[in-house]
């Protein structure tokens, strides 16, 4: 039979409502579209999970040494294993501003990593305030500040809230730190969590702390727990939501099939091969399937645009594997079920109908 043929046919049949081709088509989307949507948001979740671990502070470990830390090896610890930024701090001498006369402000000697870690830096020189300072003078990045001292350009606001962090930075103005002299402490983000992280704090040590120093490690933010499961969405329970589109659209390939046993098999009986029909029903089966499995994985795109906001990021197979999976699953048993069709069958499906 050549495919003009087997085309033709398929064609005729689906026009003529043979194949049930909308119900089909609705029933595989609705099911696999269910299926899809169950697993992004899910996978959806997990991830603003972790975008909110992450920006609360709490994966970003701290090393605690007076005079002990060097400033330029913990600021080179970015980029090294699971560290996104790294920088050092220190206490610096208390601040006073002609705009608030009387009033002494604590301040913190940065190196331009803890810049970076905590705003979003873009090397610009001069002090960093706490959004509750900056409201209150009611300055903004490349603002000046009036000091005894003369002038002090403001390099930003940086993102410090009161989640359960350390709470020092709250009110204080991070300023510019001289490299040459140590630091008090080493702040590093690393994601995913490692346990290569504390061994990197460590090696941030100055050799003018002495080999007995003892050195604090923690947590910035300890509020939302010490460890995140990062292991959750390889082991979320909707990550078989393909297997499930696959079975359910395989049903849907039976019954599609098994509803018209009988004209099959009076069709094998007037003289059409196995071949011929079986190439029919592939592409009869094919088009609904495909049209469904189209449909779902709009569902899926919709549901993960409401839920996550942005398609851009997401994984290409969150889109796709149900509705592939569901598609391949009803040809592949739909074209079984018709290689069991048999011609002697005819007059028993006769007086079964």
């Amino acid at each position: 039979m050549r495919l003009s043929s087997v085309l033709s046919e398929a064609g005729r049949d689906i026009r003529s409502g043979t194949t049930r081709f909308a119900t089909f088509a609705v029933l595989l989307a609705a099911t696999t579209g269910i299926a899809g949507a169950a697993d992004v948001g899910t996978v959806a979740s997990l991830t603003r999970d972790a975008s909110a671990y992450v920006a609360s502070g709490a994966a970003t470990r701290t090393a605690a040494l007076e005079g002990g830390i060097d400033g330029a090896a913990c600021d080179a610890l970015a980029g090294h294993g699971d560290v996104l930024a790294a920088g050092a701090l220190r206490p610096g001498p208390g601040l006073a501003l002609t705009a608030l006369p009387g009033a002494t402000l604590s301040t913190f000697e940065v190196t331009p990593g803890l810049a970076a870690l905590i705003a979003d830096s873009d090397g610009r020189a001069g002090a960093w305030l706490s959004p509750t300072l900056a409201d209150r003078l009611g300055a903004a990045a490349g603002d000046e500040l009036g000091t005894p001292q003369g002038p002090l350009p403001v390099a930003g606001v940086f993102v410090h809230p009161e989640d359960g962090r350390d709470s020092r930075l709250s009110s204080a103005v991070l300023l510019p730190g001289d490299a040459s002299r140590p630091f008090d402490e080493c702040w590093a983000r690393a994601w995913p969590q490692g346990g290569s992280t504390d061994d990197l704090l460590r090696s941030t040590t100055s050799s003018s702390a002495g080999p007995t120093a003892p050195l604090s490690l923690g947590q910035l933010n300890a509020s939302l727990g010490s460890i995140f499961d990062t292991d959750a969405v390889g082991e979320r329970l909707t990550r078989w939501a393909p297997a499930v589109a696959a079975v359910t659209a395989a049903v849907l390939g039976i019954v599609s099939v098994r509803r018209r046993r009988l004209e099959f098999s009076g069709a094998r009986q007037a003289g059409q091969s196995r071949t011929a029909q079986l190439a029919v029903v592939v592409v009869e089966t094919a088009a609904w399937a495909v049209c469904g499995a189209v449909v779902a994985s709009g569902l899926t795109a919709l549901t993960l645009l409401l839920d996550a906001g942005s398609l851009v990021d997401s994984p290409a197979h969150l889109l796709t594997a149900a509705p592939l999976a569901a598609a391949a699953g009803a040809v592949l048993a739909a074209a079984l079920t018709t290689a069991t069709i048999r011609r002697r069958d005819l007059v028993r499906w006769f007086k079964d109908r």
